[in-house]
């Protein structure tokens, strides 16, 4: 209602023009549903046996498999490039959840602190980026940082 009074407001006045709002940068993923996904990528353009759909894991495994199948009967460059493939699919995957998993941190006005004792652990990023995109969330900004560091797994 006071939107759309403002609007007719505005309207009248024939100099302004409505603006896109401003937020977080473009190439930066909006929440965990916007990590790459492993379909089209090389990584399973060279496993023969990738099932449709399956998760990170089961590609994994399927990968894990493959290579050493492909290293018992003498095909060493094709398990190497299999693997290589893998891991630059998930180096690029886990920069994508950090970057989308700083923005979030930012927007819920986290301990900064907290986050940096984050990056320096071995932590499951892609859940941490879940859980920050909860309702639960907004919540842990009041929290102590150890309520926050269980909260997230971290401890």
């Amino acid at each position: 209602m006071l939107q759309d009074a403002l609007k007719h407001a505005l309207s009248k006045r024939g100099d302004l023009e409505a603006r896109t709002p401003t937020g977080s940068a473009p190439d930066a993923p909006a929440g965990p549903a916007a990590l790459p996904d492993p379909e089209g990528s090389e990584w399973l353009r060279l496993l023969p046996s990738a099932p449709a759909g399956a998760s990170i894991g089961r590609l994994t495994q399927e990968t894990d498999q493959q290579i050493k199948l492909w290293k018992a009967s003498g095909r060493q460059r094709d398990a190497k490039a299999l693997d290589k493939a893998r891991s630059a699919f998930l180096k690029t995957r886990e920069k994508a959840a950090w970057r989308a998993t700083k923005v979030r941190w930012a927007e819920l006005e986290l301990p900064e602190r907290i986050y940096r004792r984050l990056k320096s652990e071995t932590v499951q990023i892609e859940t941490i980026l879940a859980k920050l995109h909860t309702r639960r969330a907004s919540a842990m900004a009041v929290a102590s940082h150890d309520e926050l560091l269980t909260w997230l797994g971290a401890r």
